[in-house]
């Protein structure tokens, strides 16, 4: 169970800013990165004690090591690192309530990917299913670029019960998914290897 808590950055200088990530009550173990908006900011794991780092893609749940943000970037605008924190056993799930959250029937326009060797963006959106939801269609459509949409029940870091990454490359995709779980559901859209997607347009529709 998770609940939106973003993460701040300010220019850092080119060192950047090093974190050790505990899973110490209220530290950042656990916590799923979903993307960024702002200045540019390179968001980089260590599990060896910083002698290598890894770029992250989203999204990505931080373990326990070392975290890295660099923006050197010195503009006085904030960079937003979208992310969910774990709630305590019991507590109750919320989704991310932003521009990232899917409403019934309502398409998402504009949507831009990126996979690259060493860094990719994967926009995850959310979507709140009522109990007794007899299915569930997502379909991406538009735009340029090869692209897969992949859904998660509870979690962006979940197993995918919803997965285009299994068909043929495209700029189309349309799954329907009888009988979803109740709850909260995570829809990333991912760009092929080497590929930019850009001006696509999702749609998530249950009944």
């Amino acid at each position: 169970m998770y609940t939106p808590n973003p993460i701040l950055v300010v220019a850092t200088g080119p060192d950047g800013l090093t974190v050790e990530v505990t899973a110490e009550r209220g530290d950042l173990a656990g916590y799923v990165l979903l993307g960024q908006q702002g200045p540019s900011c390179t968001v980089e794991v260590s599990v060896d004690g910083g002698s290598t780092w890894q770029v992250v893609t989203y999204p990505h749940t931080l373990a326990s090591g070392l975290l890295r943000l660099t923006r050197p970037d010195p503009g006085g605008a904030v960079t937003t690192l979208r992310a969910l924190a774990p709630l305590d056993e019991g507590a109750a799930p919320e989704p991310p309530a932003d521009d990232h959250t899917l409403q019934n029937g309502v398409p998402v326009t504009g949507i831009t990917a990126f996979t690259g060797p060493s860094s990719s963006v994967t926009p995850t959106y959310s979507a709140l299913i009522p109990p007794g939801t007899a299915s569930l269609t997502v379909s991406i459509s538009g735009g340029t670029g090869s692209r897969d949409i992949i859904g998660r029940y509870g979690a962006p870091d979940a197993p995918p019960e919803i997965n285009a990454a299994e068909d043929p490359p495209s700029t189309e995709h349309t799954f329907t998914l009888q009988g979803p779980q109740p709850g909260t559901w995570f829809i990333s859209v991912s760009a092929g290897f080497g590929e930019t997607v850009e001006g696509a347009t999702l749609t998530a529709t249950w009944q």
